[in-house]
Order: C-alpha cells, then sequence, then structure tokens
C-alpha cells in the first residue's frame, strides 16, 4: 500500500492533467496493474505503465513513456544517493559500488535535467531536447520534480528497508552500510 500510494503521488505531480481525473487512487490503480509484467521484466512493466496511463490521460505514447522514464531517472538517482550514503557507512573496505561511479552517474543525471530544462542553445542537440519523450522534464514544474524526488527518496528508502527487515526477520545480521551498498548494486542488475 506505501509504495503503491507514492507511485500514485509521483504520477499525479507528474502527468499532465487534461481533465482526464486523474488522482492518486486511480493512478496508483494504474501503477497496481502493471506490476505483474514488471515482475516478468521491468521494460515490459514500464511499457505497460506507459500504455496506460496514455489510455487514461489521452497523452501521446511518447509522453507517458515520458512520465515513466523520468519516474526511472528518479528512483536510479535516490538509489546513487542512499549507495553513496551506504558506502560512507561500509564496515568492510571492499565496497560492491565505487564512489567514482556512483558520483558519476548522480551527476550525469542531474545534469541532464539541468540540460533538459535550460533555455541555453544544444546546437545540434537541440531537437533531441524537444522530443516529446522530455517533455516530463521540462515542462513539471520544478516544485512538481523536487516532490518527486523526495517521494522516489522515501519509495526507494521503503524498498531497501523491506529487504533489510526480511534479514533481521529470519535473524541474519549484516552491517547497515554493507547492506545498503548491496543493495543498491542487486537493484542497478
Amino acid at each position: 500500500a506505501f509504495s503503491l500510494w507514492i507511485e500514485g503521488l509521483s504520477l499525479t505531480r507528474l502527468v499532465p492533467h487534461q481533465g482526464a481525473g486523474l488522482d492518486v487512487w486511480i493512478c496508483a490503480r494504474i501503477k497496481a496493474a502493471s506490476y505483474p509484467l514488471q515482475l516478468i521484466h521491468y521494460g515490459l512493466g514500464g511499457g505497460t505503465l506507459a500504455v496506460l496511463i496514455r489510455r487514461r490521460a489521452g497523452l501521446t505514447l511518447a509522453d507517458s513513456a515520458g512520465v515513466v522514464i523520468t519516474i526511472a531517472l528518479f528512483d536510479l538517482a535516490m538509489l546513487m544517493v542512499l549507495a553513496a550514503l551506504g558506502a560512507a557507512l561500509l564496515a568492510t573496505q571492499a565496497p560492491a559500488l565505487r564512489a567514482g561511479v556512483v558520483t558519476a552517474v548522480f551527476a550525469g543525471i542531474i545534469g541532464g535535467f539541468l540540460l533538459l530544462r535550460s533555455p541555453v542553445s544544444l546546437g545540434p542537440f537541440a531537437r533531441l531536447r524537444s522530443l516529446s519523450l522530455f517533455r516530463a522534464i521540462r515542462t513539471s514544474p520544478l516544485r512538481a520534480l523536487v516532490a518527486v524526488a523526495g517521494l522516489r527518496l522515501a519509495f526507494v528508502t521503503g524498498f531497501i528497508a523491506l529487504g533489510w527487515s526480511l534479514l533481521t526477520a529470519f535473524d541474519l545480521r549484516v552491517p547497515i552500510g554493507d547492506f545498503v551498498v548491496g543493495f543498491a548494486a542487486v537493484a542497478l542488475v
């Protein structure tokens, strides 16, 4: 229920409301409908979510796919933030994720968001910025993007906490830093 609530809130902040009557409950149900296929393959679930958003909100497929990609990028960025925090708490000396890789991925995502939103000319890449696939990043209010970042941080933290609680339920003790970094490495695969 917690994850579906966050998914619904995230979708309502990024899907442009065009009289579709999308609320948190409807968006959570749309996300729930895509979960079974996402269990089979992440891309299949994301594609299903994009099609369901397109049908319900009346968006183009590229616009609805852009919403799904934006959320996935936020998830990746928040996973990198938590991996960096976990790396600071490592009990072992051999981190599963290197700090340089984590920093580069996070900086790349932030840099991409800034480039897509900036008025600076991108020269031959200007057409790339204008793709409707990036409309959610370009046109969503900054306040909505910050809210989605916070929601996705709560989502990823909840997902990691679920894994931690399962290990604890089976009386398996792993240092928190090692667990977070290892969990992030598995989630990236």
